[in-house]
């Protein structure tokens, strides 16, 4: 079991209810069960449905009394005890502005399942969460489950801005927000440089950086990937010694599609078999220029907010973050603050999957201070 790290801004009122069974759908590495840990709500059963082998291995390191159920598509009410809390974070991809924004048709759909089994198991309470989205989606979420969502910034409870909704029956009290002064500098352990601001400083690169040489038309290249993609993701990240995460990127028609880095293009073509020489010169090439300003190229002063943590916070993706004289990156501890998860948490994944865990994590705080409104009479 994991040491408790208690915030002391949470609206606790005194001693906290004491539940049967709880069930997570999506449970990932059960920030759900850290986030009721740490306001001291009992139960005598934690169901968790979720199919990551690294969450489910983070999670069971750390509480290994948690009865994992697997796919979502396979928990069904009748095999299981009477559920008092039913929470979850279903899928987001689709209704996100980084995904293919195809709604309920992509992985969103999902929450279909998270509806099923609410309506199955009818607990007292519940809690979803998703991302910010277009408002058909939104009243679709909320007219299924009779509530409209309340949306909570987690820049309230820590370094890092994240907004997102969550829709629940917990009555809880929006006036009892905190709002937290810590910023990147705190996250980092280093000492302020001019003064908080409880938002994101950014500002652009002053040296020099390498740019793309001949013009890429990328909705085109995209398309001629997608077109000549003959291998599973899986298939191509393994011949090209790649991150999956990376080689999906490749394949993508949104605004998420990346251009293949220099030193995987000849393996893609190869694993590809393309012949064709059009993109190479658009591929390969580069110059240097004075201040570009791109997403990659944007730098986050340590005086502010951290930007919100995705997937790809490692490796090549990392933020760029400065104090005006030194660049800094975030490790996997520092995520850890910024979702205010127990500092060494993930400590047994890799440091790629740790990334990736934290980017698709709750912000613990924010789901303690929601669950913190539960009547204490059960």
């Amino acid at each position: 079991m994991i040491e408790q790290q208690i915030n002391p801004t949470l609206p606790i009122h005194g001693v906290m209810p004491r539940f049967s069974s709880i069930l997570s759908l999506f449970d990932g590495m059960s920030c759900g069960q850290i986030a009721l840990n740490r306001i001291g709500i009992k139960y005598d059963n934690y169901f968790a449905s979720e199919i990551d082998k690294h969450a489910i291995k983070v999670t069971q390191t750390n509480y290994p009394k948690t009865i994992q159920l697997g796919d979502v598509t396979k928990v069904f009410a009748k095999d299981l005890p009477k559920i008092d809390l039913l929470i979850g974070g279903s899928p987001c991809q689709s209704f996100s502005n980084a995904g293919l924004r195809n709604g309920f048709d992509g992985k969103s759909k999902l929450f279909w399942e998270y509806l099923r089994v609410l309506k199955e198991t009818k607990p007292k309470y519940f809690l979803l969460e998703n991302v910010k989205m277009k408002q058909e989606w939104q009243d679709i979420i909320s007219n299924e489950l009779g509530v409209k969502p309340v949306e909570i910034c987690s820049s309230l409870f820590s370094a890092q801005q994240r907004k997102r909704l969550y829709w629940t029956n917990i009555p809880v009290d929006l006036s009892k927000l905190p709002n937290s002064n810590e910023v990147i500098a705190d996250v980092l352990e280093l000492p302020i440089v001019n003064e908080r601001k409880n938002k994101i400083l950014m500002s652009k690169s002053d040296f020099k950086v390498s740019v793309r040489k001949n013009y890429i038309d990328k909705k085109e290249f995209a398309l001629f990937l997608r077109n000549h993609k003959t291998k599973t993701i899986n298939e191509i990240a393994n011949f090209c010694n790649a991150p999956k995460t990376m080689v999906e990127h490749w394949f993508r028609m949104d605004g998420s599609f990346s251009i293949p880095n220099v030193e995987y293009w000849d393996k893609l073509k190869k694993c590809l078999n393309i012949e064709d020489c059009k993109y190479d010169k658009a591929v390969t090439e580069f110059e240097i220029k004075n201040n570009s300003f791109d997403m990659a190229k944007r730098i986050y002063h340590i005086d502010g907010k951290h930007p919100t943590l995705t997937t790809l916070t490692g490796g090549g993706q990392r933020k760029t973050i400065t104090d005006g004289n030194e660049m800094f990156y975030l490790n996997p501890e520092h995520c850890e603050k910024l979702q205010t998860v127990p500092l060494g948490y993930t400590k047994t994944a890799s440091e790629r999957q740790r990334f990736r865990m934290l980017g698709n994590g709750w912000t613990v705080d924010v789901i303690a201070f929601i669950l913190s409104f539960i009547p204490q009479s059960q």
